[in-house]
């Protein structure tokens, strides 16, 4: 009986031990990053507009390498706000995925809005790891022809591209709360975690349809590959056909359209 005991307790020290070290640590903005989180994204309000700062539009070689890194400054007239897009890609089965936001603005002009574990130079993305404070969190802001090009193009992961339906304020509501939260960001870091703050609870916290049990219990956001079906249940997204056929509109097929093509953003939509 006491041996029983004592293996209990010996357990239990060897499972408190390395959670209790876990939560003294505190994230931080100097770490020797990798270059694709190397510079955070801010943004600077005047009035109905805001400039978005350092939106990454890097170029990559065919084997994912970065070619060259580069950045941005753009000035958004946030009246002229049009759409949201929500993609999904999926680098593997089983419903793991990563989601992103774009936004549409008058004279085809889009941005992209990806929430990402902000990785350290030798580090790699791993859902257990991401539970224990391993990664910061980075809302990478950046080009098109970057963020969904890195997938489509080079790393040639399944792509997924839904309009969501939503007003015009509720779409300037999701937008200036995201550029909120990467100001937020900006100023104090924070970590990410794999199951309660992510790529998809970040951007699925700003809808209203969802009650706080979708939010943290729900498996179609636990894993981000089925979070379009939760979308269309909801009316986020198109439901008029069955999923099936929204789904084969939605995929991105890169045949024929070049990484660099000026027209990428057009192009992708295209059905």
């Amino acid at each position: 009986m006491k041996f029983r005991i004592w293996l209990l307790l010996g357990a239990a020290f060897s499972v408190a031990v390395p959670i209790a070290l876990v939560s003294f640590r505190s994230p931080s903005h100097d770490r020797d990053w990798k270059a694709e989180y190397a510079v955070l994204p801010k943004a600077e309000f005047a009035g109905d507009s805001v400039t978005i700062r350092n939106i990454r539009n890097f170029s990559y070689t065919d084997d994912g390498a970065i070619r060259e890194a580069s950045y941005y400054d753009e000035t958004y007239d946030i009246s002229t706000l049009t759409s949201i897009w929500y993609g999904i890609s999926h680098f593997y089965g089983y419903g793991f995925a990563h989601t992103f936001l774009s936004f549409g603005f008058e004279g085809d002009k889009y941005v992209t809005i990806s929430v990402e574990a902000r990785q350290k130079v030798g580090q790699s993305y791993g859902p257990i790891a991401g539970l224990f404070r391993n990664y910061e969190l980075i809302y990478v802001i950046g080009d098109e022809r970057d963020i969904i090009g890195l997938r489509t193009h080079i790393r040639s992961e399944r792509v997924y591209y839904y309009k969501i339906i939503a007003g015009k304020q509720a779409a300037t509501e999701v937008f200036l709360g995201m550029l909120n939260s990467v100001n937020e960001i900006y100023e104090r870091p924070r970590f990410y975690n794999t199951l309660t703050d992510n790529c998809t609870t970040n951007l699925l916290k700003y809808s209203k349809r969802l009650s706080l049990f979708d939010r943290l219990f729900n498996y179609k956001i636990i894993l981000p590959g089925y979070s379009d079906e939760l979308a269309y249940d909801l009316g986020i997204i198109a439901n008029d056909r069955p999923l099936a056929d929204i789904r084969q509109q939605a995929r991105i097929n890169p045949n024929g359209i070049a990484i660099n093509d000026p027209d990428f953003s057009l192009r992708i939509r295209q059905p």
